[in-house]
């Protein structure tokens, strides 16, 4: 048995993180597997090092053709036309890919991948598992082309009934997309299983730690934040609220780039307020926190890998009501990991973080009690669990082809 992963991108999503934690899971237990990435040109280079090992074999696709094709694809759909050549190029590169594998397991991940492989997999008939990341909720919120007609619409999203097998991630996404496809309702044809992940390194015994390299007294409480450089992942929001909440002795520390991060820490006047950009290594920055937020009001948010790493460092987080974030902070329990506000945005979010920030801030007893939950908390994403479950349908699938 050998398993392809098809992505179409390798960078620092939360879907791409965990796709090389099950590969490195896999890889451990002497399956095979291989990588698929549909953007060949939209590859972190420091993902690929460190993950190079788990894969028997990586494949790039990308071309000038290729990027052509993206453009023209996008303009066919602004005008309202359904025709999508980008997925039809990719599909034939992917085809001649997967021929020289003998009987793979094809395991796709995010909405465009899975339309290439539903084309590619319709002459090739091998077992199919997809998936179901954040993504798809936020496709399904809105026609995302105005001028796309509903029956195009209903040919985009149908390809999740092609796949012979249907992981969703949140009980959210079971719930809601389950009623959209009427197919995906059969019990056999359907699992719930959560993302595993690794616990991260601790900073080792006589390295400096952030807050020594940043000459961060003991004593201070630091909020972190990492996150994509979105707008829609509260960035503007969380550096209102930690400036209006007026905290002694804090600091805020926001991991993330973009050019619109970029414009945020020009703008910023506050010394207190520290813009790290890109962190090869998270784990570090949750590592000298005393919180770590999410403010996000994004869509496609299901289950945060930030949530995850956060709990595995043993920091607390204060997060938005969305996915599944309540569930995973055991918020509803007798153990909460952190705390939750509403998922809102503007004045009201800066308002609800506000609050909760100075709440924080004045209980060093909460903060040690949040912390003391976080391990617990983390058990439901051992990577051993999430790694059996899918192996169990690699089998399955792979013996009911044969």
């Amino acid at each position: 048995m050998h398993i392809v992963f098809i992505l179409e991108t390798l960078t620092h999503g939360g879907a791409e993180i965990f796709v090389l934690g099950l590969a490195r899971a896999l890889s451990d237990a002497g399956i095979p597997v291989s990588l698929v990435v549909l953007r060949g040109n939209l590859v972190d280079s420091d993902l690929l090092t460190g993950a190079i090992s788990s894969f028997s074999r990586v494949h790039l696709i990308h071309s000038t053709v290729l990027s052509l094709s993206d453009k023209l694809t996008s303009l066919f759909r602004r005008l309202g036309l359904g025709y999508d050549l980008a997925t039809y190029l990719r599909s034939i590169q992917l085809k001649k890919i997967l021929i020289t594998y003998d009987k793979p397991v094809l395991h796709s991940h995010l909405f465009s991948s899975d339309k290439v492989v539903r084309r590619t997999n319709s002459s090739l008939k091998l077992p199919w598992l997809l998936t179901i990341h954040g993504d798809y909720l936020r496709f399904l919120s809105s026609f995302p082309y105005p001028f796309l007609s509903a029956s195009a619409y209903r040919r985009e999203i149908d390809l999740i009934d092609s796949a012979a097998h249907i992981v969703f991630i949140t009980s959210d996404q079971l719930q809601r997309l389950s009623s959209t496809f009427p197919s995906s309702r059969s019990s056999t044809r359907y699992s719930l299983i959560r993302n595993g992940a690794y616990p991260p390194d601790i900073t080792p015994p006589g390295s400096l730690s952030l807050r020594e390299r940043l000459s961060i007294p003991d004593d201070s409480f630091v909020v972190s934040f990492v996150a994509r450089g979105i707008r829609e992942k509260g960035w503007l929001e969380l550096i209102d609220a930690f400036n209006e909440s007026n905290l002694s002795n804090s600091w805020l520390l926001c991991a993330g780039t973009s050019s619109f991060v970029d414009s945020l820490s020009r703008r910023n006047q506050n010394p207190f307020i520290v813009f790290l950009g890109y962190q090869s290594d998270p784990s570090e920055v949750y590592q000298a926190s005393s919180v770590s937020v999410l403010p996000s009001y994004y869509k496609s948010e299901s289950l945060p890998t930030v949530v995850i790493e956060s709990l595995f460092c043993s920091t607390p987080v204060l997060a938005t009501s969305i996915g599944d974030v309540e569930w995973m902070l055991d918020i509803n329990t007798s153990h909460p990991a952190g705390l939750c506000v509403p998922a809102c945005e503007g004045s009201q979010l800066v308002s609800e973080l506000t609050a909760s920030l100075q709440a924080l801030h004045a209980s060093p007893t909460l903060l040690k009690t949040l912390s003391s939950n976080c391990l617990s908390a983390s058990e439901k994403f051992r990577m051993s669990d999430c790694v059996n479950a899918y192996v169990s349908l690699y089998n399955y699938l792979s013996s009911s082809r044969d």
